[in-house]
C-alpha cells in the first residue's frame, strides 16, 4: 500500500484478476492434493496385485482381495463409461478367516465377473434407450457382492449380482 498508486500496476493487476487467482489457487492446490492421493491409492492396489502374480497359495484376507479388486475395477469403469452411465456397486463383506488360495486366480474371476455385470448393465441402458424395453422405469445400474463363510462346508462363497439383461 503505496502512498500514491500507479495507475498502470492497478490497471494490470485488475486485467489479471488477481483477486480470483488468491481465491482460486487454494481450490487448486487442494482438487491436486486430491488427485495425487487417488493416483497413490491406485499404485498402492495395483503393486498389491503385482503381488498377487504369484503362482503360489498364500493365506489372505478375501474381502481385502475383494476390495483392492473394486478400486481396480473403479477406475477402469470410470474411464470406460461416461457419467450419465453410473454404476453403482456394493459391496457387503462377510466375517471370513484368512483362507489359502491362489490370490491372482480369485482376482481374476472377480474381475471378470464384474466385466461380464458392467456388460450386461450397458446392454439394458442400451435397450432402454432404444425402446427395445417398453414400460421401462427409471433404470439405476446397480452390482452387488456379498461374502460368506458356510462354516459346516469350511468354504467361502462370493455372490455377485447385477440388474442388467441376461
Amino acid at each position: 500500500n503505496y502512498p500514491d498508486k500507479n495507475p498502470e500496476i492497478e490497471e494490470y493487476l485488475e486485467e489479471a484478476e488477481i483477486d480470483f487467482i488468491k481465491e482460486d489457487i487454494p481450490k487448486l492446490l487442494h482438487s491436486i492434493q486430491l488427485g495425487t492421493d487417488k493416483i497413490l491409492e491406485i499404485i498402492t492396489h495395483l503393486q498389491s496385485f503385482a503381488n498377487l502374480e504369484e503362482s503360489k497359495t498364500k493365506i489372505i484376507d478375501i474381502n481385502q482381495l475383494i476390495e483392492q479388486t473394486l478400486e481396480i475395477f473403479k477406475t477402469r469403469l470410470h474411464s470406460l463409461i461416461k457419467k450419465e452411465n453410473n454404476i453403482l456397486i456394493k459391496f457387503n463383506p462377510g466375517n471370513l478367516p484368512k483362507i489359502e488360495c491362489f490370490p491372482s486366480e480369485i482376482h481374476q474371476v472377480i474381475f471378470h465377473l464384474l466385466n461380464n455385470a458392467t456388460d450386461a448393465l450397458l446392454e439394458k441402458q442400451k435397450q432402454i434407450q432404444e425402446g427395445k424395453i417398453e414400460n421401462a422405469e427409471p433404470f439405476l445400474p446397480i452390482i452387488k457382492m456379498i461374502s460368506v463363510y458356510q462354516k459346516p462346508q469350511q468354504r467361502v462363497v462370493i455372490a455377485i449380482e447385477d440388474n442388467g439383461v441376461g
